[in-house]
């Protein structure tokens, strides 16, 4: 025993320092050289930890500050990687370059001897790009090809051995292998072989998941298709991953991109879903001939194409390559000529009323032939070009694939707790260890059975515990069309307190009504004055109606209109048509970027039904959110002048229109549409006059061609609201949460979705924050106002102070949450007010009394989602396009998309309805609670089984090994299992589960059940100790070899531990699994309640019944067949192996039996009390509340 003792230790310690360093073992190997001589690089990159949630918990906090340290210490705070260098010895290379790979990105060694990751930048303006539009030469890209490598992100997802491997070779498994290891030394064959299975199993399904997860990863990364690529001037065709920055291409309808890249010729349409979560295919334009700034992800974006996007229409200048794509192919347009006879319709339908219309489009020239186009000229190569801008990981998807498989650790309060929890239970362990030295006696013997008590205390399925609740809970939202990419995340959304909402297609419905327009009227006689609104577009005037005609982005890909659903429903209104390129028999509409029709020439219907008239957009700036805008450039071909409009948001075009043409109730007028919850813009006008050569507007900058205009109308919408959102919000508001709005939409409009959906209480007094114009020096500042009555608010500070004082008042009068937080007043800011008081570090005094966030930029919408995860868990719910970095950045991002596997967020729904969101915290707060009940009983489990074992060391006995056997085989495996498949609640309660493993409920629950326990083993002894059947029939070990484990459970002593102790580890599973506010209730886990009867019964049945199969079995009220006959009862007609007693049996009197189960069922009824009544019912909320510190200050307020 010795000698296994010491090689023991000395294989923990040898095994402990592998796995520590097993990263870099090797490379203590391998001789340290220059980077310019060396085959092999080890990279060392810190480790980002993420804490979701800050904790302020001063115990907490210096374990974080200890275990950084040690980390730091001992090296442990980085991520170490060895990495193969290779040569590349391309002939076509002026020199051969050595670089390595390392997180699917490439590392050249450069001149100074390091080696770099180099990107390949071509441009920061549309300028700069379309330098780049003769593409590249075979030398180039060969060498940008050696810089930034094969356009290809490479998943290599592991054999499930070698994850079961990853999966066992750390601390945890090592731990309870070495256990394993004295087991079998010990002669614990079947126990150590059930202990190993159940190891096993955890790690098994561990290393599965991961498996499977890497899978799916690589499903979404690994794509490559070939491409026509220009090179040396001529067409080729190569494979996707050859492609390089600076490579222009060809696409065609049915590509799916693999690189990000700028469209230079011709206009695409492409479906983002996947990447974004946007429902509506995007329309793309060419770059412009201008010094625009260009940035991929902001101002460029409308330009620019992602990689992992389906292109479903492409359209060039030539005839052959749009003709099949347009729905009009009988029509002829040309100047003058009379149309009379074509009837006005639309020969179009919404695109949201067609959910073929992907798989449709996605079938447009499958079949068209490329191979003509090998070997053409640039010049007669009439295709759809795209610039390639970035490939592998430095695409938008590439990085979101890359964080997806190497992301950062992220702590969650769990994890900051476990830091301390593992510790503790290694003390116990230490203690428990001392003490079985001390009861066994100071041999050899005693260090073994000092090893099993440690083993004990940590269960080998605690790995498994939270993986398993948390997999349930993902196969439960994937029913309600809730697709999970991130499992960790579920259990956060669990504790979601403030609820983020975009506006437009989230809380509101995605298509809008067009609710009319109302002119400007101006004239050298009056001043400016709005026109009673007009919900007929035809009888406005002529430019009133060409302007709503031309000034839009929208597209035809087939019979469905495409592009943003405001402009979709602007034209929809006009009854105008859009006529395809290459129709006629002439090139003359070829030129413009868009031909457009009327219904009717006049204003008004003529009978005599006049021929139609024809307009060409020749320029056009698409929508920018930084300027809030969009313009175009008409040409009239019956007068020859270029008309230019300007649409945008009514605020901006007040700023850059004449001051001349604004009405002077233009505020009023607006604000009243705006309140009323109307979506609404404006649009200007100027007419440049007569151009004769239209290519001289290519020069005209977006300045130049903005500024000057007249005001001529404001377009109104209306933004209604999606059926079930007030009552989806009301749902959040009863579970708590606090929802708060951040729109890139006007404020009123805003607010009167809030008051409407419910968001805010119609009772509440909302005031805006505005920046404002002083008339004295004209600087602009923060105006608090009404928007109501328009009144100015002077001190905002007081008038919070007292709703305060309000709510803090009925905290202490009412005891229901969502009354108490219920606030008299609301704020709502604009984009310009929420960077000033951001700028003046004043937004976090304010920001949970902030509802509405306007006008705000995607850039804003993150800093605004940012700053409430500061002092709470937060969750953003938008439906993609603008709101990707806001759904990325909170803790818990749902994208409304009808695509199942959006990456871009960790939830995506494809039901598209704000019931996505509650259901997400209704799982997620049933896989939390689920997932701590599983904790607790497996620390119970640890807990009863060291008690276990010190009672066992005390009298010297061991409970049969039988019973060990049914503990870890069945009642742990089972009752785990059981546990996790807790029914979800059916709505929201006003509580969060705890994630606390050191919060006042779960050691309430788990300390007490323990000392509950602990103190009825206790007592049943010295009940055992008083009978006089027992007395002088003690067991004593002291003739027995304590090695020989197996003959010390024929005993009273050991039948009595092993009654009780069965109970105890069957009733913690019960108990645990009570908590009707995140579960449903206790009896509707069916599953649970099946084991929990089943095994309660058989214990009963051993307890209480005469000798049988089953009670021998487990070595209970059993004995040798000879003694069993001596006591009155039948002789056994099955074999029983020989009774190590010196009385042959260890049967309780009928009268102490019934005695018996009443106790052990008197120890279940009073835990069962104690978890009710304490733990979560009025006992132990008075005490929380009783020894609860007062909170100093209000910054913890969340108002709901």
């Amino acid at each position: 025993m010795a000698v296994f003792i010491v090689i023991w230790h000395l294989a923990s310690i040898w095994l402990i320092v592998i796995i520590g360093f097993k990263d870099k073992i090797r490379n203590y190997y391998r001789l340290k050289c220059h980077l310019k001589t060396a085959h092999y690089v080890q990279v060392s990159e810190n480790k980002e930890s993420v804490i979701m949630t800050q904790s302020k918990n001063s115990l907490v906090l210096k374990m974080r500050q200890l275990d950084s340290y040690l980390k730091r210490y001992i090296s442990f705070d980085a991520n170490i990687s060895t990495c193969k260098i290779t040569i590349d010895n391309d002939s076509s290379l002026s020199s051969s370059r050595k670089y390595f790979e390392y997180h699917c990105m490439r590392f050249v060694l450069g001149e100074n001897g390091l080696f770099q990751n180099n990107q390949h930048d071509l441009g920061s303006s549309h300028q700069e790009l379309l330098t780049h539009k003769n593409g590249l030469t075979t030398a180039q890209a060969t060498q940008i090809f050696s810089y930034v490598g094969e356009n290809f992100v490479r998943v290599n997802v592991p054999t499930y051995a070698k994850a079961l491997f990853d999966e066992i070779v750390t601390y945890f498994y090592l731990y309870q292998m070495m256990c394993l290891w004295v087991w079998f030394y010990f002669n614990y064959f079947k126990m150590g072989l059930v202990q190993f299975c159940v190891i096993l199993i955890s790690a098994i399904f561990k290393a599965y998941l991961r498996v499977n997860s890497e899978k799916r990863i690589k499903i979404l990364a690994e794509q490559q298709d070939t491409c026509l690529v220009l090179r040396d001037g001529k067409w080729v065709k190569l494979s996707s991953k050859l492609l390089v920055p600076g490579d222009i291409i060809s696409v065609r309808s049915g590509t799916q991109l693999t690189c990000d890249a700028a469209v230079l010729k011709g206009e695409i349409i492409v479906d983002e879903s996947s990447l974004t979560g946007e429902a509506m295919p995007v329309r793309k334009f060419p770059l412009k001939q201008d010094n625009i700034p260009f940035e991929k992800m902001s101002s460029g974006r409308i330009y620019t194409v992602f990689a992992g996007t389906h292109v479903l229409q492409c359209s060039s200048d030539s005839k052959e390559d749009t003709a099949v794509n347009n729905s009009l192919k009988n029509s002829v347009i040309s100047k003058g000529l009379d149309l009379s006879s074509t009837e006005s319709e639309k020969p179009y339908s919404s695109l949201e009323s067609d959910s073929s219309i992907n798989k449709n489009l996605l079938a447009c020239d499958e079949n068209s032939d490329t191979a003509d186009l090998l070997d053409r000229p640039i010049e007669n190569a009439n295709l759809v070009q795209i610039l390639v801008l970035s490939t592998r990981v430095n695409t938008n998807k590439g990085m979101m694939i890359q964080k997806i498989m190497f992301p950062s650790e992220y702590s969650f309060v769990f994890n900051e707790h476990l830091r301390i929890v593992i510790p503790i239970l290694l003390i116990w362990g230490a203690i428990g260890f001392g003490l079985t030295i001390w009861l066994m006696g100071h041999d050899l013997t005693s260090w073994f059975y000092g090893i099993f008590i440690i083993s004990q205390i940590l269960s080998p399925l605690l790995p498994a515990a939270f993986v398993i609740g948390q997999s349930v809970a993902a196969n439960r939202l994937k029913k309600n069309n809730i697709f999970c990419i991130d499992l960790p995340r579920i259990m956060v959304a669990g504790k979601v307190k403030v609820f983020c909402f975009d506006k437009t297609g989230t809380l509101t419905r995605e298509g809008l009504e067009f609710n009319g327009a109302q002119e400007v009227s101006s004239s050298n006689t009056q001043p400016p004055h709005f026109k009673s609104p007009q919900e007929d577009i035809s009888l406005l005037n002529n430019i009133s109606q060409i302007g709503l005609a031309s000034c839009h982005a929208v597209t035809m890909v087939g019979e469905t209109l495409i592009g943003n659903p405001v402009d979709i429903e602007q034209f929809r209104s006009t009854d105008w048509e859009i006529i395809g390129k290459g129709l006629s028999k002439s090139d003359e509409n070829d030129q413009y970027l868009d031909t457009l029709i009327s219904p009717y020439l006049e204003t008004k219907p003529n009978p005599n039904r006049s021929h139609r008239k024809v307009v060409h957009v020749v320029k056009r700036f698409e929508f920018e959110h930084a300027r809030q805008s969009m313009s175009v450039a008409v040409l009239d071909p019956d007068t020859n002048h270029v008309h230019v409009y300007v649409k945008g948001s009514f605020e901006k075009l007040k700023n850059s229109s004449l001051n001349s043409s604004i009405p002077e109730n233009y505020d009023l007028e607006t604000s009243k549409w705006a309140s009323e919850g109307c979506y609404l813009l404006a649009m200007a006008h100027k007419d440049i006059g007569v151009v004769e050569d239209i290519s001289s507007l290519n020069s005209m900058s977006r300045e130049q061609m903005e500024s000057g205009c007249s005001l001529i109308l404001l377009l109104m919408f209306r933004n209604m609201l999606k059926d079930d959102t007030p009552a989806a919000l009301q749902e959040l508001r009863k579970g708590n949460t606090r929802c708060v709005m951040i729109t890139g939409d006007n404020a009123l409009t805003g607010i009167h979705i809030a008051k409407t959906s419910g968001m805010v209480s119609e009772n509440s007094r909302i005031i805006l924050g505005d920046m404002e114009t002083s008339g004295l020096d004209g600087n602009k500042y923060l105006v608090w106002r009404d928007p109501k009555t328009r009144e100015i608010i002077q001190d905002i500070d007081e008038l919070l102070l007292n709703d305060n004082r309000s709510i803090d008042f009925n905290e202490d009068k009412i005891g229901d949450l969502v009354l108490r937080r219920t606030a008299n007043i609301e704020l709502a800011v604009t984009a310009a007010s929420f960077d000033y008081l951001t700028a003046n570090d004043l937004i976090r005094k304010y920001l949970f009394d902030i509802r509405v966030f306007s006008r705000m930029t995607p850039e804003g919408k993150v800093t605004a989602v940012r700053l409430h995860m500061e002092k709470a868990v937060t969750a953003m719910c938008g439906d993609g396009g603008n709101d990707c970095g806001a759904l990325r950045a909170a803790h818990v991002g749902l994208a409304l998309s009808e695509s199942d596997a959006s990456i871009v967020s960790p939830f995506s729904s494809s039901d598209r309805s704000i019931f996505s969101c509650v259901n997400l915290l209704i799982h997620g707060r049933t896989a939390l609670s689920t997932s701590f009940s599983a904790y607790k009983f497996l620390i119970m489990y640890g807990e009863t089984m060291a008690w276990l074992e010190l009672f066992q060391f005390y009298f010297s006995v061991i409970v049969p090994e039988s019973v060990w056997i049914f503990i870890d085989s069945f009642i742990a495996v089972g009752l785990l299992f059981a546990l996790t498949q807790s029914k979800p609640a059916k709505n929201l309660k006003p509580f969060r589960p705890t994630a606390r493993l050191l919060g006042f409920n779960t050691m309430l629950s788990t300390v007490g059940q323990v000392l509950i326990n602990f103190l009825a083993v206790a007592f049943i002894f010295v009940i055992l100790y008083r009978q006089s059947w027992f007395r002088c029939h003690e067991f004593d070990s002291r003739d027995i070899d304590t090695s020989l484990w197996w003959l010390l459970g024929d005993n009273y002593e050991a039948e009595t531990l092993s009654i009780l102790l069965l109970t105890q580890f069957v009733n913690a599973a019960g108990v645990f699994n009570l908590g009707y506010r995140f579960r449903q209730s206790w009896y509707k886990n069916y599953l649970l309640v099946f084991f929990y009867t089943l095994f309660l019964t058989i214990i009963s049945f051993v307890c209480l019944a005469d000798p049988n199969w089953l009670g021998c079995l487990f070595r209970i009220n059993c004995g040798d067949p000879d003694v069993l006959v001596s006591l009155g009862y039948k002789r056994p007609s099955f074999k029983i192996s020989n009774y190590n007693s010196p009385i042959g049996h260890n049967v309780f009197p009928r009268e102490y039996r019934i005695k018996f189960w009443l106790y052990a069922l008197c120890n279940v009824l009073i835990v069962f009390l104690f978890e009710f009544l304490v733990v979560l019912g009025p006992v132990g909320r008075f005490i929380k509340k009783r020894f609860a510190k007062p909170s100093s200050t209000n910054d913890d307020l969340i108002k709901l």
